[in-house]
């Protein structure tokens, strides 16, 4: 078997009906589909089995308890047969012909490791606010990675299971950025990385709304740093990660303040910034605004919807100064 599709699920009611058929109807369809749930308390193990049922394509694996994603790709990584790992996370969706595209390539060019695709970004809606089509423009995936920069939506990679174990699966201590730090350790090994320039995936962004998550990640991103970029030993970056697992353990989540709005003013501004239509820019500043805030907020809202009448060479210039945005 050429490809194993590998997808891990945690509380994905809402999203995986779509997530599992944009896999079920790719245009390339002799694949297995390994689907594992990680301890869901919703819908999401009722809707793994009925699929599961009708199609025989389907692996279903149950988890008791949360492992964590990292932990829970390992597991279906160690019964997966394909040849090549296609990833696909549970609330996003993958173009119709992803796995085509992706597998010709990996076949033509079998001295690359790691493929991914530009992607569509789609909001909590499924509305599409723009296409990211700067991941295949990327020239240092490293330096990328270090300095916080996705080279390409987790759910698109596409990559030799051979080199994934190799190198040694995901490390589960990670409970963010547990891409970035795949991929970091696969370059540090040689790998060879390609990102194909088709949107073949549908990433949605959502919001953040704990106040924990954010530091979480910041601090996952300096061992990142300290690992790859300051060659710190195994030691020091196993004592840190060790930190971190006290602080999320320890640490209670406090809800981010007004996030809905800053949700819909981030995607304003990333719509606007892409050069998509400004219509679509200020559809979202106007979401920002009907949502609950305080009132300090509202002249911030419109500060930002008057910068998009500005040429966008100032606007960008403004905006990545973050006096208004």
């Amino acid at each position: 078997m050429l490809v194993s599709v590998l997808m891990s699920v945690y509380n994905a009611e809402i999203y995986l009906e779509k997530a599992i058929k944009s896999i079920l109807t790719q245009t390339f369809t002799e694949f297995e589909f390994i689907v594992i749930d990680d301890g869901s308390t919703d819908r999401s193990v009722e809707i793994c089995k009925r699929f599961a049922a009708e199609d025989t394509r389907i692996v279903f694996m149950q988890n008791r308890t949360n492992m964590g994603l990292a932990a829970a790709l390992n597991k279906g990584i160690t019964i997966a047969k394909g040849t090549y790992i296609a990833r696909q996370d549970a609330d996003d969706c993958s173009a119709i012909n992803r796995l085509e595209v992706q597998l010709k390539y990996a076949l033509d060019n079998q001295d690359t490791d790691l493929i991914g695709s530009n992607s569509f970004v789609i909001d909590i809606n499924d509305n599409i606010v723009y296409e990211d089509r700067s991941y295949a423009s990327i020239k240092d995936f490293k330096n990328a990675l270090l300095n916080r920069k996705a080279i390409f939506p987790h759910g698109s990679a596409f990559l030799k299971k051979e080199k994934l174990i190799d190198v040694g699966l995901y490390d589960a201590r990670f409970y963010y950025v547990q891409d970035g730090e795949f991929w970091l350790r696969l370059i540090s090994e040689g790998a060879k990385v390609h990102v194909i320039n088709k949107p073949l995936y549908f990433y949605r962004t959502a919001p953040v709304a704990s106040t924990k998550s954010l530091h979480a990640k910041d601090l996952f991103n300096k061992v990142l740093r300290m690992k790859y970029a300051e060659n710190k030993n195994a030691d020091v970056v196993d004592l840190e990660l060790e930190h971190i697992k006290t602080f999320l353990q320890k640490t209670k989540a406090q809800q981010r303040p007004n996030y809905m709005a800053d949700y819909w003013k981030s995607l304003g501004n990333a719509s606007y910034l892409n050069h998509c239509d400004t219509t679509v820019s200020y559809n979202y500043i106007k979401k920002a605004i009907f949502e609950r805030n305080s009132l300090v907020n509202y002249p911030k809202y419109v500060m930002i919807a008057l910068m998009y009448m500005l040429p966008l060479t100032i606007t960008k210039q403004i905006i990545k100064l973050g006096r208004i945005a």
